[in-house]
Order: structure tokens, then sequence, then C-alpha cells
């Protein structure tokens, strides 16, 4: 990560609004809190968190400590376009939103930036009640403003275990307990893709996405569970689904896959919770936990899991 910081803190310090707080979580290695502790002595905007001990503790105390009316976050191998947080405050400030949220590019080093899918949305300001898919949106907490006095109301935190993927039960939060969220199509966030100990290509963190889902789920109020149930299974699976399919190899697949179908049986669900998957997500949701491919196995019977599923689904 040291090898991006500088990036980074460049770009957020170089901001066109001028009149902001920086707080910077450092929790090592020694050559990152070096470069924090340079930069904080450097500009008196800057405050330092030490330790905190996760990402989610991180993004937390940050929240906590910041003196701001809005919170962003910047992930330190990622950079933010000059004008982003003026751009999102001003919409803030003329559509009165929790949250303002971007579009963003997904960034390489060959200087392709490939923008994200647009959101899906006709409202330019909306809430859950008008777009419920959204919930199955990538998390990308990072290309939007939040209103810290929302957070604080609302209770909503980050899971502050040493887990990958706790962005996304504070995406579906945030989202589920808007009044108002406002969207810009413009990419203002450069997501780096080429970050080899980024988390989405490790086969370590198996199952991490069931317990960052899990606290998702513990969190949710009566009122959500009955109104949103579909959408909400529907993220809940479709996050599921993308992990395994991140995967790169087969051994992880099938400590996933197992401890996935276990993870849904779980969850009770009813026929009528499942209306909103789409074929894959439906066939995922009913995978039977067995290997995906064995090394002995002919060709003809290297069967992906979802093969199987569809032949169980399909029978009954």
């Amino acid at each position: 990560t040291a090898a991006y910081l500088r990036r980074c803190l460049d770009s957020v310090i170089n901001q066109t609004m001028r009149d902001i707080e920086i707080i910077l979580a450092s929790d090592g290695p020694e050559d990152c809190d070096a470069i924090c502790r340079e930069y904080a002595a450097e500009d008196s905007r800057i405050k330092l968190i030490e330790r905190p001990g996760s990402y989610g503790a991180a993004v937390n105390r940050g929240i906590e400590q910041a003196q701001s009316d809005f919170i962003g976050i910047v992930e330190a191998d990622d950079w933010i376009a000059p004008h982003m947080y003026e751009k999102l405050y001003q919409t803030a400030c003329e559509t009165k939103a929790d949250v303002v949220k971007a579009s963003f590019y997904f960034s390489h080093d060959n200087d392709i930036n490939t923008k994200a899918p647009d959101f899906q949305n006709p409202h330019k300001i909306c809430n859950i009640r008008d777009y419920p898919a959204f919930l199955s949106y990538q998390a990308s907490i990072w290309s939007a403003i939040y209103k810290k006095s929302f957070l604080q109301k609302q209770n909503i935190v980050l899971p502050e275990q040493r887990l990958s993927f706790v962005d996304s039960p504070f995406h579906m939060e945030t989202f589920l307990k808007a009044a108002r969220y406002a969207f810009i199509n413009e990419p203002l966030y450069y997501y780096y893709q080429d970050n080899p100990g980024q988390s989405v290509k490790d086969d370590r963190h198996i199952s991490d996405i069931i317990a960052t889902n899990d606290f998702f789920l513990s969190r949710l109020d009566k009122t959500s569970r009955e109104n949103y149930k579909p959408w909400i299974i529907q993220a809940v699976i479709d996050h599921l689904f993308w992990n395994f399919k991140r995967l790169s190899q087969n051994k992880a697949k099938n400590v996933f896959l197992q401890a996935a179908s276990q993870y849904i049986r779980k969850l009770n669900l009813k026929e009528k919770d499942l209306t909103r998957l789409d074929s894959y997500q439906l066939i995922f949701s009913w995978a039977p936990a067995k290997p995906v491919c064995k090394a002995n196995q002919s060709k003809a019977d290297r069967k992906s899991p979802l093969d199987k599923a569809l032949r169980h689904f399909a029978s009954g």
C-alpha cells in the first residue's frame, strides 16, 4: 500500500474544496505510518489515527472524531478527481440528501480507466422505495459522502473484526435508511485494479462475505425485513455468488460453496423471498454443497456447481 499512498494523499490534499478535514487512519506497516506522519506535519488539516486495528474500526473511529458535517472515505491505493468533494458537497446542499454518490472508474497502470455501469435509476434523488434494486449494486462506499448526523442517528457502523468486504453492509444499510439519496453519474473516484494485495484477489478470505452479510442481516429492523425482503435476499445472494466467481482455485470454491450452502439454508427462505433472483442467482441459492471439480474426474464429469444445481433444481 505504501507504493500507492502518496498518490492517494496528494489527490485528497489538492481538492478544489480547500476547507476540509482530513483524517488518516493508519494500521501499518511502518512505512505507511511514516508517510502519514510526514503529510500531517506539513498540512494542518490532517489528523492521525494510529493503529485502529481494522478497516472497519478505522472508519468508525474516523466518523466519531470528525468535526465536519459530511464524511467521505478514500482507500489508500485509490485516488479521487480534484473536484470530487466540491461537487458532492454542492449536490448535498442542493438536494438536502443524507448520501450523495458518484460513479467511479476501474483504473489500471496502463492509464485505461473503465467507467463503472451507470446507476439504473431515473431519479437523481430517491430512497429505498424508489430504487430497491440498488441494494445489489457494487458497494463502492468510497465514491460518496454521508451526512454525519444521519450516520449517528441511525447508528450505522462497519463491523470491526478483521474481515474483507466490510463495505458491503455499510452500503446496504445506508441505502435502506436514507430518506434522500442523491446520484451523480459522473465518475469522480479512481478504483485501482492492479494492486496484487487487493482482498478481491486473495483466496484466503474465502468466507468473509458470509460474516459481513450476516452482520448486515442482524441489524435489520422488522419493517425493512418485511417490506424489502426480496431485494435484501437478492443482494445477499448476489454478494455470495460474486464471491464464488472471484475465487480462483477450485479448492477455495469447494470450501466456499459448502459454507454458502449451509448459510443460505439457515435463512429459511420461502419461494416469495426469491422473486427478485435471476436464473443464475436462483440456481446458486439452490446449489448442493458438492465439489466443483476433482483432479481425477473426466472432462465430462467436471461439471460446475451451477450445472449440478441446474439438474437438481429442474428435477424438483
